[in-house]
């Protein structure tokens, strides 16, 4: 106890009362979308009978870095007690947030698919909204790009409260099958003869791969 002096209207009187002291420790460090509750806000006033006022008070959710929490300790006996403060830091770490891009594929000769993201990591109901800015996703694959696997790169997000870690793609772009199709060829078919058929196999871009002839016969 510390003690003031209290000057009374009653007849000039000089009354001193005792300052309780507030014990309490600086809470341990914890991760963004804790609560505040009775871990963090548990101070005591030395058993002298009396109420502790908190700011922020339970049931807040604190950003990231290091928050001053306060508490006033009122005396039930404000004669003989007066009324105490004091503060201590409580450091919020962020939460770490996954970004993760989704795998896609495509027919060679096509454009790219809508290159997309998942989240996993969000707390308190929170969501993208939250982003001071939003992830950009990339790949190195163009239209004119040959079959194979492309990667898929993700990056860019920044938010106030979240340490952000990123996980990449694949985009893998697939031949695409040859357009089998007939060449009719100029002939005169008579009953029980040989008919032959052209057979023109032509990929995607049009480009010509192979060409045979089919003779078919019916039988007498």
């Amino acid at each position: 106890f510390r003690r003031v002096l209290f000057r009374s209207s009653l007849a000039g009187l000089a009354v001193t009362r005792l300052v309780p002291a507030i014990s309490w420790n600086p809470p341990a460090a914890e991760t963004y979308g804790t609560v505040l509750g009775v871990g963090q806000l548990n101070a005591s006033a030395g058993g002298v009978a009396g109420a502790l006022g908190y700011t922020p008070g339970a049931g807040a959710v604190l950003g990231a870095g290091s928050n001053v929490l306060s508490v006033v300790f009122t005396p039930t006996d404000a004669t003989m007690y007066a009324t105490n403060v004091t503060n201590v830091t409580w450091v919020v770490n962020k939460a770490g947030l996954g970004i993760t891009a989704n795998n896609q594929s495509r027919l060679d000769g096509q454009t790219n698919p809508a290159l997309t993201f998942k989240y996993s990591g969000f707390v308190n109901g929170e969501d993208a909204t939250v982003l001071t800015a939003q992830p950009v996703v990339t790949t190195t694959a163009t239209t004119n790009s040959p079959p194979g696997s492309y990667p898929i790169w993700i990056s860019g997000a920044s938010a106030a409260n979240y340490a952000i870690s990123y996980t990449g793609g694949t985009l893998t772009v697939r031949a695409a099958p040859p357009v089998i199709a007939t060449q009719p060829i100029s002939q005169t078919p008579v009953l029980g003869s040989r008919v032959t058929l052209g057979v023109v196999a032509r990929d995607r871009k049009s480009t010509r791969l192979n060409s045979s002839h089919v003779a078919l016969s019916r039988m007498p």
